[in-house]
């Protein structure tokens, strides 16, 4: 499983090597939301490993995913090289290594903005450039509504937490009081 994992890195590093500026923004987002169908579906992954199946149906159907997610067709050379070494099996986790290599070497952090109700473009672009402006990255984010923060707002990321809710509050005099 480690040599799975290197061999991944190391496709990953070759590909970004290439092809690193031809990741816009939105085709960043594609490839975040690909990587997440591959974590939801790995019986994807199981179809690849079947050595009956023709490397043509195989392109095919990333073909198809990649138009479903609007995946740029620089992908596709990867693919074919993954086909032609028979690892095609490996491209959800040379995918995630693109991703994760993606964002160190553009400095990009990605977080979950997540607040009691839905808040308008206009207060998550001053939240975007708040995140921007403290951790000194440019930020991409994804964002949802828990309505049991009462009232607040949270934003998290791998390495970041910015919270002020009224359940945040509630937790902290709750551990007060148990102490």
């Amino acid at each position: 499983m480690k040599n799975v994992a290197f061999v991944a890195k190391k496709y990953a590093q070759a590909f970004l090597n290439v092809y690193d500026k031809h990741i816009d923004e939105e085709n960043f987002r594609a490839l975040l939301s690909l990587a997440d169908f591959f974590k939801k579906n790995k019986q994807f992954i199981l179809l690849l490993k079947i050595p009956h199946i023709e490397n043509d149906a195989k392109k095919n159907a990333f073909k198809e995913l990649f138009e479903r997610f609007e995946i740029s067709h620089v992908f596709l050379s990867l693919v074919d090289l993954l086909l032609e070494h028979r690892r095609s099996f490996l491209f959800p986790q040379v995918l995630s290594y693109i991703c994760s290599l993606h964002k160190k070497y553009n400095n990009i952090e990605e977080f979950s903005i997540v607040s009691s109700h839905h808040l308008g473009e206009q207060y998550v672009s001053v939240l975007q450039q708040f995140l921007a402006h403290q951790t000194g990255c440019d930020i991409i984010y994804i964002q949802n509504v828990d309505p049991t923060l009462i009232a607040g707002l949270r934003m998290q990321s791998g390495s970041w937490l910015w919270e002020y809710s009224i359940d945040k509050k509630l937790r902290t005099i709750s551990q007060a009081l148990v102490r």
